[in-house]
């Protein structure tokens, strides 16, 4: 492989290897493999759930950000109902 082509495919790969290793964190890495290990390939689907829940989370509010210009937090905070329920729920669940 020549170093213009090198240099070509690391700039296809790269921004979708920086967003994939900051998504991809330390905890799906070691928690599923613990499952794994201890209730087999039955929770499979929840890691699947996970990582669909996951991707919708962080292509809203990325979209959000750059189309509103505002944060996700601020404008979580002005849902109906109790001021900041779903950050609450969010932190709750983890």
């Amino acid at each position: 492989m020549n170093r213009q082509c090198s240099h070509s495919l690391w700039l296809r790969l790269g921004p979708g290897a920086i967003i994939a290793s900051l998504t991809i964190g330390s905890g799906e890495l070691i928690f599923s493999t613990r499952a794994g290990a201890l209730f087999g390939p039955k929770v499979v689907w929840f890691f699947c759930l996970v990582c669909l829940l996951k991707w919708v989370l962080l292509y809203t509010t990325g979209r959000q950000m750059i189309l509103r210009g505002i944060h996700p937090m601020e404008s979580w905070t002005r849902l109906p109902g109790p001021r900041g329920w779903l950050p609450v729920s969010f932190l709750s669940l983890g």
